[in-house]
Formats: C-alpha cells, sequence, structure tokens
C-alpha cells in the first residue's frame, strides 16, 4: 500500500479500490505476456497482500521473459539510447521489487558515465543497486568501481537473486 498514493487512477477511488484496480490491469498484461488466464482473487478470501503473494510467481515468470527478450537477447547496439535504456532499467527495478518485495525499488536514475549509460536503482531504504552494460552483456557492478561487475544480470534471473526470506 505504499506505492498506491504514487498510481495515477480514476479520481473517484480510495486506495484499496486503486490497489485492486491496478492489480488488475497487471494481471491482464501479465495474461497477454504468458499467453494464458490469471484466475481472477475474491477479496472475500483473500488480503491484498495475499493475492499480490500469490501472483508474485507469475509476474517473476512473466519479467524474466521479458528482461531476457528486451535486455539479454536484443541485437547489440553500438549506442544506446537513453530512453530505452531507462525503460531497460525500470524493468531491471520491477523485478528486483517483484524478488524482494520487502525493499522494492522507489526510484530509478540513470547516468552518462564512460560513454555507456548506467543504471541506479535505489530502494525504500536507500540501499542502491548499479547496473550497466560491460562487454555487451548487463551486469550488476560495484558501486565504486563501474567497470567490476559484482554478477551479471543473466545469472541473477536463472538463480532468482535477490529474493526475501519464503513466505511463511
Amino acid at each position: 500500500m505504499d506505492i498506491i498514493p504514487r498510481i495515477q487512477a480514476l479520481p473517484d477511488m480510495n486506495p484499496m479500490e486503486t490497489a485492486i484496480y491496478s492489480l488488475q490491469l497487471m494481471l491482464q498484461e501479465l495474461e497477454k505476456i504468458m499467453g494464458q488466464s490469471i484466475n481472477d482473487f475474491d477479496m472475500d478470501m483473500q488480503t491484498l497482500n495475499d493475492a499480490a503473494a500469490d501472483r508474485r510467481d507469475h509476474l517473476v515468470i512473466a519479467l524474466k521473459n521479458v528482461i531476457r527478450r528486451r535486455l539479454l537477447d536484443a541485437p547489440v547496439q553500438h549506442v544506446d539510447d537513453e530512453a530505452e535504456v531507462l525503460l531497460k532499467c525500470h524493468f531491471i527495478g520491477l523485478y528486483l521489487s517483484v524478488q524482494s518485495p520487502k525493499s522494492y525499488i522507489i526510484e530509478v536514475k540513470i547516468y552518462s558515465i564512460d560513454f555507456t549509460i548506467l543504471c541506479i536503482l535505489t530502494d525504500k531504504h536507500n540501499a542502491q543497486r548499479r547496473y550497466r552494460k560491460i562487454a555487451n552483456a548487463w551486469s550488476e557492478i560495484i558501486p565504486d568501481n563501474h567497470n567490476q561487475s559484482l554478477k551479471s544480470l543473466e545469472e541473477q534471473l536463472r538463480l532468482g537473486i535477490p529474493q526475501d526470506p519464503p513466505r511463511s
């Protein structure tokens, strides 16, 4: 519910209606991406948090597919357009937020450094993660050394990193 005030919705919606409306729109987009139906949740049976947790697995699969297509399998461009890189950074931020919903991303910024564009993602605890292309592969980088990779984005997708502890 922390991000609900930032969502533009219909003017006469209260925060819970905005959250439900936004969730339904996301589910419709997921169904398009995945090519399969995702059952609607019943508000009498679940809280919004429970419904979001149930859908998280579907979203992770869809995001991994989108990121692979848009970032990892995309043809190599010699010069990345800032708007395109910002979109890619948002996809990474969304993936990080889904994998770690307790420390979701609240800010995405891009900077040009050494003829490449750097993504700086800030979570709700003000922790930052940085990503950039190194040798045409997206990687999380060491904050103090923009040329040193911590782990490739491809490896993070494969391993499911980061991830909050399982729900009990």
